[in-house]
Formats: C-alpha cells, sequence, structure tokens
C-alpha cells in the first residue's frame, strides 16, 4: 500500500515535466485573393499522422511534441499553397489556392516548372533542349472546352478540324489526317494510338477533362525515348494521382445540340502513405445538325456544266454522328517504404454512336451503331537508391474492342536513372506484344490476310546528359525492331545541346532519326474499293473480280532526319519568348499509289474464289518539312495575361520509283490550288481576373491560312469523287473564337460558368476527304452551355 502511494505521490510530481513536453502550435488558414479564412480545411504535419479541421474562423491548433523544433506542413485538402508565414515560433498565417494557376507564377517561376515527358523524368523547362508546351488543369478548367482535341489545340503548332463532333482531322508539323501516325499519343504512359493505324483516331477514346493534371506537348521528334512514330511529337497526357486532392468534386454541364455531361470524383486518403480516388463521367451529343442541303427527301444536285437536277436524299435519317460515352476509372497512390511507391491508374471508356455506312454489297446507305470499348491499366514502381539513383518499372495493359474485333496490348518498361559527376544516363529496355483479332467477313470491305495474329516491339536505349558550366549535351541512341515487318533493328540517334549563359535565357539545339513504321493496316490489309464485273478478267478459279487496297511487296519504315533549334528568354520583365524553328526531310514515305492499271491482276490471299486488281500501300514519296513556332506571353497586369502564338508549316514532296514497279512508272504527286494543310496559324489567349469579385474570363482566339478543306462531292451519285463531283460551298478561313466567363462562390468551392466555343461558326463546312468514313459533307455548329462545379470538403 505504501508502495502504491509513494508511486502515485511521484507521477503527480512528473506531471508538470510531461505537459512542458508537449507545444501548441496554432495558426489560420486563409484563401490567398480574397484573404479571407477557409473553414473545413484539413491542416496535416508532413511525416506524421497528426492533422486538424479549421473552424469557422479558419483557424487550427494542433499539439506536438516539444522536441519537434521544426514544423513541416504536408497538406491541405489538396490546395496549393501559396505562402505560410511565420508570426511567431508557434503561430503561423497559410494562405492557399485552390487550383495551381501557370499564369500565377511569375515568368521566372515558370521556366522553373518541371516536366517529365521529354526523358521521363523531371527536368526544369528552362533546361530542356527541345520545344515544349504545357497545358495545365487551370488552363483546361478556364478553357470552357468539352473534348480533349480542343484542349490541345491550345499549343503552338498544333491544328485540327472537325469531321463531325466527334471524329476529328489534326496536325502537329505534319499534315492534316484523322489517323496521324507520326504523332505518339499518350495518357498515363500508355500509347493510345489505334493498332490498325497506328495513329489516334479521335473517335476511338475520350477522357473526363476534370481528370487531366496536365499535358506536355513535345514538339519534335522523341524517338530516342518514345521511339516509332515519335517523329513530329508526342502529346501525354497525364491524370491526377490520387493523393493529389481529396472528398468529392462533381461537375454538372449543359448545352446546345443535346450536349450534357457528369462528372464526380471521390478521392480518399486511407493513412499518410495510401491514398485511392475514383470517378465517373456521362457525356452525351446528338452532333452536329446535318447539312442544310440533306435536310429534305430530295436534293437539289449541281453537276459540271450543266443544270441542277434534282434527286432522292440517299441520307435522310437524323441523329446520326453524335455519341454518348461513360467513363470511368480508379487510381492509387502507395508509398510502399521510404524508398518505394507504387502508383496504379485505370480507364475505362465505352461509347455508342450511329452513322451511316455502306458496302461494295450494300451500296445505298444504312445506319450501323458503332460501339466502342477501351480499356488501360498501368501500374508503375518508383524506387530511390539515393539522390543520385533512381529506377523505374511500369506494367502496362490495353484492350480496345471495335466492331471490327478485339487489339490487346501488354507492355513491360524499365528505366535505370544515374547521377554521376556531372554525367545524367539512363538506360531503358520495353517490350510489346500487340494481339490483333479481327473478324474476317466477306460482305465487308476491310478484312485482314492474318485476322489471328501476334507481334512484338522491342527496344533498348541509352542517353547520357553532360552537365558543363552553363551547357548540357544530350546524346542517345534507341534500337528498336517491330517483327511485323522485320527483325532488323532500327536505329535512332540524336544529339542534343541546351546552353543557359544567363538565368533567363536557354539557347538549344537538336539533331535527331527517327522512323515511322508501317501500320497493321499497310502491311496486313485487304480493302474493297469497288466490285468490278468483268468476268473476261476473273482469274482462273474465281467468280469475283474487285479494286481492292493491298500491302505492296516490301513495305519499309520511313526515316526521318531532323534538325532543330531554339530560344526561350526573358528581355524583359513579365514578358516571356519562346522560339523555335525545324527542318525535316523523310524518305520512303507509305501511302496508296492509286494508278492500279499498270499492274496484274493478282489472286485473294483471304478468299480464294476472289480476283484482285490490286492498289498497293507502299513507299511512294520522299520529301520534307520545315516551320517555325512562336509563343509570347506577356502579363500587362497582376490580373491580365496575354499569350500568342505564331506556326508556320510547309510541306514538299518528291515522286520516287516504286519499288517493284514493272514499268518503272515514277508517282504522280497531286496538286493541288492550296496546301492540304494550313500554312500559317496564329492564336491569342487572354485571362482577365477580378479576384475580389471571383470572376474569371477567359477569351481564346485562332486564325489560320486558307487550305484544301473540302473535297469534289458529286451531288447526283451522293458520292466523293475527284472527276465529276463539285466543291458546293467555297471554304473562307474565319478566325475560331471561345469565350467563358466563371463566378466562383464560397471560398471558391462552387464554380459557375457560361462558355461559348466556335462561337463564330454557323454551319460552316466540316473538313472532309475521300478517306475519312462520313459519306456527305457535313457542317460545324458553335456550341453554348452552362457548367457547375462543386468541391466538397
Amino acid at each position: 500500500m505504501k508502495n502504491s502511494i509513494l508511486f502515485l505521490l511521484m507521477f503527480l510530481a512528473l506531471i508538470p515535466n510531461l505537459l512542458s513536453q508537449v507545444r501548441t502550435v496554432k495558426g489560420t488558414v486563409y484563401e490567398s485573393n480574397t484573404k479571407m479564412p477557409l473553414q473545413g480545411i484539413k491542416v496535416s504535419i508532413k511525416d506524421t499522422t497528426i492533422s486538424v479541421i479549421t473552424d469557422e474562423n479558419g483557424n487550427f491548433k494542433i499539439k506536438l511534441p516539444k522536441a519537434m523544433s521544426t514544423v513541416s506542413f504536408s497538406e491541405f485538402q489538396g490546395m496549393t499553397v501559396n505562402e505560410i508565414k511565420m508570426v511567431n515560433d508557434n503561430t503561423y498565417n497559410i494562405f492557399l489556392s485552390n487550383i495551381v494557376d501557370i499564369f500565377d507564377l511569375s515568368f521566372e517561376e515558370l521556366l522553373t516548372l518541371e516536366v517529365t515527358s521529354v526523358s521521363k523524368k523531371t527536368e526544369k523547362l528552362q533546361n530542356v533542349a527541345t520545344s515544349v508546351y504545357i497545358i495545365t488543369q487551370e488552363d483546361i478548367q478556364r478553357s470552357g472546352y468539352t473534348r480533349l482535341i480542343e484542349v490541345i489545340n491550345l499549343a503552338c503548332g498544333f491544328f485540327f478540324q472537325d469531321i463531325t463532333y466527334l471524329h476529328s482531322s489534326y496536325a502537329l508539323h505534319t499534315e492534316l489526317s484523322p489517323f496521324s501516325k507520326l504523332i505518339v499519343f499518350m495518357v498515363d504512359g500508355v500509347n493510345i494510338a489505334s493498332f490498325q493505324t497506328s495513329g489516334l483516331i479521335s473517335y476511338n477514346f475520350d477522357l473526363p477533362l476534370e481528370q487531366i493534371d496536365r499535358i506536355e506537348i513535345i514538339k519534335g521528334p522523341g524517338g530516342v525515348i518514345y521511339g516509332a512514330n515519335a517523329n513530329c511529337g508526342v502529346i501525354n497526357v497525364f491524370t491526377k494521382d490520387a493523393d493529389k486532392s481529396e472528398g468529392l468534386k462533381t461537375s454538372v454541364s449543359i448545352g446546345n445540340m443535346g450536349y450534357n455531361n457528369i462528372f464526380l470524383r471521390y478521392s480518399h486518403k486511407i493513412s499518410e502513405k495510401n491514398h485511392i480516388s475514383a470517378y465517373f463521367n456521362y457525356k452525351r451529343h446528338d452532333g452536329y445538325p446535318k447539312n442544310p442541303h440533306f435536310e429534305d427527301s430530295t436534293i437539289v444536285a449541281p453537276r459540271i456544266d450543266k443544270a441542277d437536277t434534282i434527286v432522292k436524299n440517299k441520307f435522310i435519317a437524323d441523329d446520326v454522328y453524335g455519341v454518348n460515352a461513360i467513363m470511368c476509372g480508379i487510381n492509387m497512390k502507395n508509398q510502399l517504404s521510404t524508398n518505394l511507391t507504387n502508383t496504379m491508374n485505370t480507364h475505362y471508356f465505352y461509347k455508342t454512336s450511329d452513322f451511316f455506312t455502306a458496302t461494295h454489297k450494300i451500296l445505298a446507305p444504312f445506319i450501323i451503331e458503332n460501339k466502342t470499348q477501351r480499356l488501360q491499366i498501368t501500374d508503375k514502381l518508383d524506387y530511390n537508391f539515393s539522390n543520385s539513383h533512381n529506377l523505374f518499372l511500369a506494367l502496362k495493359f490495353a484492350t480496345t474492342d471495335i466492331d471490327a474485333g478485339t487489339d490487346i496490348l501488354y507492355n513491360i518498361e524499365l528505366q535505370d536513372n544515374i547521377t554521376f559527376k556531372n554525367h545524367n544516363i539512363s538506360i531503358g529496355a520495353n517490350l510489346s506484344v500487340y494481339d490483333f483479332n479481327f473478324i474476317t467477313d466477306r460482305n465487308q470491305d476491310i478484312n485482314y490476310i492474318e485476322p489471328y495474329n501476334t507481334e512484338f516491339l522491342y527496344s533498348i536505349f541509352v542517353q547520357d546528359k553532360v552537365t558543363f558550366n552553363k551547357l548540357d549535351i544530350i546524346g542517345g541512341i534507341k534500337s528498336e525492331v517491330w517483327t511485323l515487318i522485320s527483325r532488323k533493328p532500327q536505329y535512332s540517334p540524336s544529339l542534343r545541346f541546351s546552353f543557359y549563359p544567363k538565368n533567363k535565357l536557354t539557347l538549344w539545339g537538336a539533331y535527331s532519326r527517327s522512323y515511322s513504321i508501317p501500320a497493321y493496316s499497310q502491311t496486313n490489309l485487304e480493302r474493297v474499293l469497288m466490285l468490278y464485273p468483268n468476268p473476261t478478267l476473273y482469274l482462273p478459279g474465281t467468280n469475283e473480280l474487285i479494286i481492292g487496297m493491298i500491302s505492296g511487296k516490301e513495305v519499309k519504315p520511313t526515316l526521318f532526319d531532323t534538325y532543330e533549334l531554339g530560344i526561350r528568354f526573358l528581355p524583359i520583365k513579365n514578358f516571356n519568348i519562346d522560339l523555335s524553328g525545324y527542318y525535316s526531310y523523310f524518305k520512303d514515305n507509305i501511302f496508296i499509289d492509286s494508278d492500279f492499271s499498270k499492274y496484274p491482276i493478282e489472286y485473294s490471299q483471304i478468299f480464294p474464289d476472289r480476283s484482285i486488281i490490286p492498289v498497293y500501300y507502299t513507299n511512294i514519296m520522299d520529301g520534307e518539312y520545315f516551320g517555325v513556332d512562336a509563343v509570347l506571353k506577356y502579363m500587362m497586369l497582376t490580373n491580365l495575361t496575354f499569350e500568342m502564338s505564331y506556326s508556320f508549316y510547309q510541306r514538299n514532296k518528291f515522286a520516287k520509283k516504286i519499288p517493284n514497279d514493272p514499268q518503272g512508272i515514277y508517282y504522280n504527286i497531286e496538286s493541288y490550288d492550296r496546301p492540304l494543310t494550313p500554312m500559317h496559324i496564329l492564336k491569342f489567349r487572354t485571362y482577365f481576373d477580378i479576384s475580389e469579385k471571383n470572376l474569371f474570363i477567359t477569351l481564346n482566339t485562332s486564325w489560320h491560312s486558307d487550305f484544301k478543306i473540302a473535297y469534289a462531292y458529286n451531288y447526283v451519285t451522293q458520292a466523293y469523287n475527284d472527276n465529276t463531283g463539285v466543291i458546293l460551298t467555297k471554304y473562307s478561313p474565319i478566325p475560331r473564337l471561345d469565350l467563358q466567363i466563371e463566378k466562383r462562390f464560397f471560398r471558391r468551392q462552387l464554380g459557375i460558368s457560361i462558355f461559348g466555343n466556335n462561337i463564330l461558326a454557323n454551319k460552316q463546312l466540316s473538313y472532309n476527304d475521300k478517306y475519312t468514313p462520313v459519306p456527305y459533307p457535313q457542317v460545324i455548329h458553335h456550341l453554348f452551355g452552362i457548367k457547375l462545379i462543386y468541391n466538397f470538403l
């Protein structure tokens, strides 16, 4: 009993000592622009599980061990820290903003932004030896755009033209194409290009714009790091990591033409080292209204050198080329140990759309429902051995299910980054396995010689960045094998330099060699262009003759040699200039030889009783392209920022002898009265903020020079035909004008905006050519709408 009393007395005597080992840290959290206190913000202490929530006056109090002499905050509900003012050792005033705004940064800070696309590791924007354009989530939210292609169009040098609302042709230092295979499109490290064409088909993939963290666009070749087809650019879309936000975010948008969009994302911090996030998005659009020429049951059809005539309209149905799409995904980020981080991103996309089609068996147009599903999963492990040595391993899976079949991609990527003295060395290896699974149907126009096939693309690369006093020299080479065409490796070397004599001035230049590899549709295809019912030409044992598009006998990769030179600098305060120029020579470009009359008739490799008059996919031309990009940013006032960009592009083609041409005929380069892509593109963006009113105004305008937007259309037969068709509407470039006005409430948790996209467009002629799957000229209309965003804290 005595011992117990003695122990109690000793414990009571120690209480003041124990209490003195704890100190109270307090403070107030404010919104940076309005200076209003923020309620409900979680304030966490770095490397601990200690956290509190601010009260209605933005105040917080945290009890910490007295031994913790330094206080380091780690989290504020996913908001961005603008400033932490220490009043005294235990009192802090913290100023937060809701979203990182690239225009809130000074231009000096802008140059220190980190990019990861150039070498797949973080680098300062100022020092990279290539032309890079960054689009942030703030840029996306303020744009008012509803499609990924519109957002990417913010970048200098990029250009797109609508075919329909969900299908576009696009270009980046190359000619317009609805599936350009000279640009690599990545989402969370996965190439989202179509396996058949090796290019992105815009209607086969979409992504909620609210889920995007940033987009990094490399304007120029990236063959050493990204391999084949990274000839003209790399577009890298990074979605939000699970630890970037917490709580529920929702947005609802409605507009004309039946447009509506619903987005939900919930992020949860399971523990200090484990985060999970899930999102769901539903999108609908009825498609652009019909071309007025096709609204009635009959058409007044114009003809060449003849009077107009009345014919029956083959396209009387409405509500085609619209879209219903569901997108959802799960993201997880786990700190497995002090040095090891695991990040997993999953995206699922499902879309239905109605459109007109026809086949060689059914010539009259009919409506089909097109369904597309895509699932992609990325699991990435990052291990930091030390500040000078890190390694990542990425496992990727993607499958796309379309009406014609299913494609599957399996990919494993390993990259080791080591810094040794003044050397920054990267060594990487990549293996991709492509499973092709296509349906064979004699009644369809497109079939594949090997409908079920597995091919491999494997590569290794090494790159060394040598840093001197104010000069970086970057040399690298990639070896790549694409088993679809050969087991002989293709080599992509690159040599770059970056010279920064002053803090606000960087000069850079580069030479690169890259390759564009043939797509599956260029090596394995049999496509019916038309029936040719002439029994006298049938080969023995056949009962059908077609004019068909097939691959040439020896299709080689297209080689690109590219030279670049650029400068980025701040001549005066609040004024930033980024200039770059490029020249590229390409050899053995792959396209079709349309002069089929000179080739002998062949047997079909798919259907033994079919004869083919061949139209070959083969290496038909060489050529060159060159251009200039210029971006100027000027902050006139703290709340008024301008960005202006100008792009010049020109391409020349040179005819060459076609391989295996028995008559030695050279390909006839088509000549047009106008270029196939605009030579001049001018863009202008304005951000005007009235912060004290929480009002944000964004204006985007663009103009381009004339180009061949429309191909001849025969309104009698209602088909594209260069010989008998006409171009009914003379296209003249008009500026594009986009406007969004946004008002934010409740400490900017609630945002309401009205937007207008392509305001000046009113039944404007859309882009069309004889290779697009749209059987009659479309028109483009403006889109107006309203959007509501709410962040539940």
